[in-house]
């Protein structure tokens, strides 16, 4: 279940900095409002005669460094105008009732300020300064008492506040003081919710307050120190353990939905089958919640739940049947507990719902949505069922989702940028690194870049077959005004590594091809400006991965221990007239990536251990006679 419960965690994204300074004199503070990508970028080459910054890679998203928390206005999707940048991961968060927010996850900055797992982010968008509970672990869960005092806050923390705390705590709100109380719970929590004096927690733990309770459990909230109740649910799955990671209750107190990974829930020694979402009725005066027989029966754990006024139960999660009807990843019933005919069809996992203003908000993996694309995040007119054209898009996995009372709607989760725009392994930034209009697209990874030294030409190598919208097998060229040119070299095999030399009238090409422009050359080749295949064919015995240019000596990297008949062992050079020259450093395993200083230092990346036979773990440097450096 999403964050909780068999959560794949995988992001990857990589913050940018494009400085107008040379190699190895950068900064090594990085540009907080660069763009950021939502994969690896394997290539940047920039444009000096045009101040633009091509990047390419394996990404699809090219957008605003917001960090993993961002306010959005309900009515533009754009973020607000202030808010602090989040550095970890957001699983919880809730209005603090002002136009402010209360946000727990995985980090240790909010904004300028050190704030480990939690934090409160101001009305007017800074970091309160007087609050810093610093819980040690991650908080999974949120909630706010009616009459707004109180926090509690859920985890899988054991210290929060300064003090021990196992997993659940609670803040007075009013002095941000931690509250003698303490349930400690034997495992995590991972959802809350209050209803009627009665504060609800679901997890994995089998013991809390004091008492065994298994992933669920309630409090009564309204003495000065919470006490847990006599309800004894019992929820189990596969090998007697079972999760809880969603709570919600219906708008007249009447109905608590129970949504996590779950087969069986026990009561009083009686057995009730419940696959993954169950509800109880609990307001029962003087009574004990009981089982309802609502059994909806879902195939895979639930990790979101909403209602609306109307008293429509919204679910997420990671199934794909439901009450025995085909519903990915998101379902909706009546308050009589009939599934709806509504079917938005995600195409990955539901996380986060909220509901407001006839809006239903939704977050999680998906990237489609209602028959359309929408990154993470999307939103449905809750009376029509049809989705809305509001599409903020983040990077990555969204899974927390809260609404102010303003309509500012706090967005959490994996992501570090929303607010994008979609491209397809290859982009184009201005000087101020903000994304330009081209967009030409590949089918699949970029890997090499380089910009003619008369600035009109932009060639392009990678994996693809196609780009700008045509077929170019692994190697293409774009003009000056970013239309693909009619170069078509056609390689039958990757292209790994672009460069051109000094004087600008031979461009280089490495990679995993054997033939290129019709004629066999092996993992590297070269052509002249006009476009044309030179004669020179080195005979490399394997891949090439990596080229650099200085003083018009051509380094090569790879896979490969021979070239033209010679032993070079990953790592090669040759003179301008195209003869291999005598340097033989000799890595003891594959070089991958190249890079000269203006100094002329040669810089060599990859998977060695030993090069020039010193001990060099994955990077080392060579001076401008071809010596190792000390470095």
């Amino acid at each position: 279940m999403g964050k909780r419960i068999g959560r794949l965690v995988g992001v990857v994204a990589f913050l940018l900095c494009f400085l107008e300074v040379p190699l190895f004199a950068v900064s090594d503070i990085p540009d907080e409002d660069a763009w950021v990508t939502n994969g690896p970028v394997y290539a940047v080459v920039r444009d000096e005669n045009k101040g633009i910054t091509y990047i390419g890679g394996n990404f699809t998203y090219v957008g605003p460094n917001t960090g993993c928390g961002v306010p959005i206005d309900t009515k533009t999707g754009e973020p607000v105008s202030k808010f602090p940048k989040v550095n970890g991961y957001i699983n919880a968060v809730v209005s603090d009732g002002s136009g402010g927010w209360y946000i727990g996850g995985g980090f240790t900055k909010v904004g300028k300020e050190t704030r480990n797992n939690l934090a409160h982010i101001m009305p007017n968008g800074t970091v309160d300064p007087d609050w810093n509970p610093s819980a040690n672990m991650s908080v999974n869960a949120l909630a706010i008492s009616s009459d707004g005092k109180t926090l509690y806050v859920g985890g899988g923390f054991n210290k929060i506040g300064g003090e021990t705390r196992s997993r659940l705590a609670s803040f007075d709100i009013t002095t941000g003081n931690l509250t003698v109380w303490n349930p400690n719970a034997s495992s995590d929590v991972d959802a809350l919710a209050i209803s009627n004096g009665i504060l609800y927690v679901g997890g994995y733990f089998t013991e809390i307050g004091g008492e065994s309770r298994n992933c669920l459990a309630s409090f009564d909230i309204t003495g000065v120190t919470p006490t847990i109740t006599d309800w004894a649910p019992n929820v189990t799955g596969i090998g007697d353990t079972g999760a809880v990671g969603a709570l919600a209750v219906s708008s007249d107190g009447k109905t608590l939905y129970v949504g996590g990974r779950f087969d069986t829930i026990t009561i009083e020694g009686v057995n009730y089958t419940r696959n993954c979402l169950a509800s109880f009725n609990i307001n029962i005066a003087g009574g004990l919640p009981t089982i309802t027989d609502w059994d909806p029966n879902v195939n895979n754990w639930v990790e979101a739940l909403a209602i609306s006024d109307g008293e429509t139960l919204y679910v997420g999660g990671g199934f794909t049947y439901i009450d025995g009807q085909r519903r990915n990843y998101l379902a909706s019933f009546a308050s009589d507990g009939e599934l709806i005919n509504w079917d938005p069809g995600a195409n990955h996992w539901v996380e986060a719902l909220a509901i407001s203003d006839g809006i239903l908000y939704v977050g999680g993996y998906f990237t489609e949505i209602g028959g359309e694309t929408r990154n993470h995040l999307a939103s449905f007119n809750i009376s029509t069922g049809e989705l809305t054209n509001w599409n903020p898009g983040a990077n990555s996995d969204v899974n927390a989702l809260a609404i102010s009372s303003d309509g500012i709607l706090y967005v959490g989760g994996y992501f570090n940028s929303i607010c994008g725009e979609k491209r397809n392994k290859i982009a184009a930034l201005d000087s101020n690194g903000r994304l330009t209009a081209w967009n030409p697209g590949a089918d699949n990874r970029v890997n090499a870049l380089a910009v003619s030294n008369d600035g009109k030409t932009l060639y392009v190598g990678g994996c693809f077959n196609e780009i700008g919208g045509e077929t170019r097998n692994y190697l293409a060229s774009f003009a000056s005004d970013g239309e693909l040119t009619v170069w078509d070299p056609n390689a039958n095999n990757y292209v790994n590594a672009l460069a051109i030399s000094s004087d600008g009238k031979t461009l280089y090409v490495g990679g995993d091809f054997t033939y290129i422009d019709g004629q066999r050359r092996n993992y590297l080749a070269s052509f002249a400006s006009d476009g044309e295949l030179t004669d020179w064919a080195p005979g490399v015995n394997y891949n090439v991965c990596a080229l650099a240019i200085s003083d018009e000596i051509l380094y090569v990297g790879g896979a490969f221990t021979s070239i033209d008949g010679q032993t070079r062992n990953y790592l090669a050079s040759f003179a301008s007239d195209g003869e291999l020259t005598d340097w033989a450093p000799n890595a003891n395993w594959i070089v991958y990536a190249l890079a000269v200083s203006s100094d002329e230092i040669l810089y060599v990346g990859g998977d060695f251990a030993y090069i020039d036979g010193q001990r060099r773990n994955y990077l080392a440097s060579f001076d401008s006679d071809g010596g190792l450096t000390d470095w």
